[in-house]
């Protein structure tokens, strides 16, 4: 038996009060885009995420300048280990979708052209 793990953000379909960040650390509020995970998968759980993360922001859901959930926040949010997290952010760094900035905020970036 398959089971699906779908976390919605009710606050998603509302128009946001401020416009996005477009530089600097630690702006805005967090982005929480829908993710489903497949446990029962054989793809990791963080290839899954990162996956989730990265057709978010090729989708325009995730926009340049948009702070990402802290990991401790997302991991409960989904209910998975926080180190999950950070091995999907790590190879959403390795891809330079987004970028850490020292006091621990992650950004989307622009994609790189391929």
């Amino acid at each position: 038996m398959t089971r699906t793990i779908l976390m919605h953000d009710p606050r998603a379909h509302r128009p946001p009060t401020s416009p996005a960040p477009t530089s600097g650390a630690g702006l805005g509020r967090p982005k929480r885009p829908v993710i489903a995970l497949h446990p029962a998968s054989a793809v990791p759980l963080y290839h899954q995420l990162a996956q989730a993360l990265s057709t978010s922001i090729d989708l325009g859901d995730l926009a340049p300048g948009d702070v990402l959930e802290r990991p401790s926040d997302l991991a409960r949010r989904l209910r998975i280990a926080t180190s999950t997290v950070r091995r999907a952010h790590a190879a959403l760094l390795r891809e330079a979708h987004v970028r850490r900035y020292r006091d621990s905020s992650v950004l989307v970036v622009h994609r790189p052209t391929r």
